[in-house]
């Protein structure tokens, strides 16, 4: 499915919310894709820090409606939960299952 398809008909390949619940990241595009299996390892190596996506982002600032743009993917994982992965085989979903070290709170 090509990316403008995939944003008229609102189907992300990922979701990402945050731990208060107001900002929400859709992940439409990767620019500096992490491969089909999400290595979060990698990604937080020098190499990678600057790997963007594209997003529509919703906040408070936005007004209830999203809005395009490019995010850092680094920036994501360190501040929010993913929360849907269109390619999860799993029926348990992500969410909470400890694959993410930068949302470990303690």
């Amino acid at each position: 499915m090509k990316t403008s398809d995939r944003i008229k008909n609102d189907k992300p390949l990922e979701i990402w919310v945050s731990a208060n619940g107001e900002w929400q990241w859709k992940v439409f595009k990767f620019y500096k894709a992490p491969g089909k299996a999400l290595d979060l390892q990698r990604q937080a190596t020098k190499a990678d820090r600057y790997g963007r996506v594209l997003c529509g982002v919703l906040s408070p600032f936005t007004y209830g409606r999203d809005e395009l743009v490019d995010v850092y993917y680094l920036d994501i994982l360190t501040c929010a939960t993913r929360t849907f992965a269109e390619d999860q085989d799993d029926d348990r979903g992500i969410m909470g299952t400890g694959l993410n070290r930068f949302n470990e709170r303690g």
